[in-house]
């Protein structure tokens, strides 16, 4: 029963970090690690090195998948560091406020993305939202104005060619602006939006915000 539970451990962990769980394994299996705590089995701790390197594993794992999709499809050439470090920056600098949601749209692709978008994973239905998640962080979080983060967004979704000026203008329209305002808001709350027309849009549940905006572009909103 120990060795099966042992196996069932193995198969849980991320396939990239399965050597560094082998090597913690070896560890553990030495000297009194283990005792019997009445019917349970406990530890005395240690295999710290082990254990640190399996967490800084772990760190990488969505990045590492990112690159062996983008193998798999054909995207780019993975074969070195380069695809992971490059995948890891996109966490940092200006999104290193919104690190979980990077992470977070990079495990969704890497489960989901069935195409690529140039050298990148062109971004799979299902993970959508996480994208509109990392914009609406970045605006929330005060790292970008409005537009630059709705436009991150478009970019990923490959229709964010001249998206901030696009999206500077009709947010500062005298007579509309406040609508497509209401637009972009309802896009960061409800994370379902689609490239229509070359632009970025909510979808779904913000239908009405979209239909009020381009009701008074045309002169017919009352």
């Amino acid at each position: 029963m120990c060795e099966a539970m042992c196996g069932t451990k193995v198969l849980q962990m991320p396939i990239f970090c399965h050597s560094e769980y082998l090597a913690l394994n070896k560890c553990q299996a030495k000297g009194d690690y283990y005792y019997c705590q009445g019917d349970q089995v406990a530890s005395k701790g240690g295999c710290q090195e082990e254990g640190l390197a399996i967490q800084e594993c772990q760190v990488d794992v969505p990045c590492q998948e990112i690159c062996a999709a983008k193998s798999t499809l054909g995207c780019s050439d993975p074969s070195s560091s380069k695809c992971v470090k490059a995948c890891n920056a996109n966490g940092e600098g200006d999104f290193s406020s919104c690190k979980t949601e990077v992470q977070t749209l990079n495990q969704c692709q890497a489960s989901n993305a069935t195409a690529c978008n140039g050298e990148e994973l062109a971004i799979a239905d299902a993970c959508v939202e996480k994208v509109l998640d990392v914009s609406a962080c970045l605006f929330n979080s005060n790292v970008f104005e409005a537009c630059d983060a709705w436009c991150v967004a478009a970019q990923s979704m490959g229709c964010g060619d001249s998206c901030v000026e696009g999206c500077e203008s009709a947010l500062g329209e005298e007579e509309c602006g406040d609508h497509f305002d209401q637009v972009m808001e309802c896009g960061f709350n409800h994370g379902d939006a689609a490239c229509i027309d070359n632009a970025l849009l909510p979808t779904g549940s913000c239908d009405d915000e979209v239909v009020d905006w381009h009701a008074c572009l045309a002169g017919e909103l009352e």
